[in-house]
């Protein structure tokens, strides 16, 4: 694949990852912003070492759900990518 061609495709999937990113369905915006009022809630809460754990354990969660929320985007973009490839 030619570098013009390379850069041109990953731009264009780049623009749709953050197209979707930030225009996310009220769903799922209202879900993030659910958890992380749940998780600064429990933080509040739950003072001490024995909860110390159990707050890493929520918060790596949620980055996990993050992440992969992320490369869903990713690929939602990158499978427009394709289909606008491919209809050429």
């Amino acid at each position: 694949m030619d570098e013009n061609w390379e850069k041109a495709t990953e731009d264009f999937v780049m623009e749709r990852v953050n197209y979707h990113g930030v225009h996310e369905n009220e769903e799922t915006a209202d879900a993030y912003m659910a958890l992380k009022t749940a998780y600064q809630e429990m933080e509040k809460a739950l003072k001490g070492t024995e909860y110390e754990q159990l707050l890493r354990d929520c918060e790596n969660a949620y980055h996990l759900a993050d992440g992969k929320s992320t490369r869903f985007y990713y690929n939602a973009g990158l499978n427009d990518g394709i289909r606008a490839l491919t209809q050429r």
